[in-house]
């Protein structure tokens, strides 16, 4: 395996952990967490309360920190810690409703540009 194609594997583990840990930490239990993963996103769907819609903007705080009030019940600081290590690496945090849910669920998924993507044959 490649020292490029190795970055990109340990780009998306390290992408990844936040995010799981983040929705293991906020989804109740008899939930269900689904990992998405596809050429061009890596991301995690679940059926809990997800974030009403509006709410996404302050989902991810710039200025997120471990001694700062709870939001919603939450700090700020997983979805904040993965959207910095997507954009660090040139995709962007898209969250969403989670639709194929009776429960309002979320979907947070880092989405990469088609640009990054040349990387065949590494």
């Amino acid at each position: 395996m490649s020292a490029l194609r190795q970055a990109l594997l340990l780009t998306a583990v390290f992408a990844a952990i936040p995010l799981i840990e983040n929705g293991i930490r906020h989804t109740p239990e008899g939930a269900e967490l689904t990992l998405i993963a596809g050429e061009r996103e890596l991301g995690l769907a679940d059926t809990g309360p997800g974030i009403p819609p509006g709410e996404y903007g302050n989902a991810t705080p710039a200025d997120a920190s471990p001694g700062q009030e709870p939001r919603h019940g939450r700090r700020g600081l997983g979805l904040s810690l993965v959207k910095t290590i997507a954009e660090l690496h040139g995709a962007e945090l898209v969250l969403s409703e989670n639709a194929r849910s009776d429960a309002p669920g979320l979907v947070a998924r880092a989405v990469f540009p088609e640009k990054n993507l040349k990387l065949t044959n590494l």
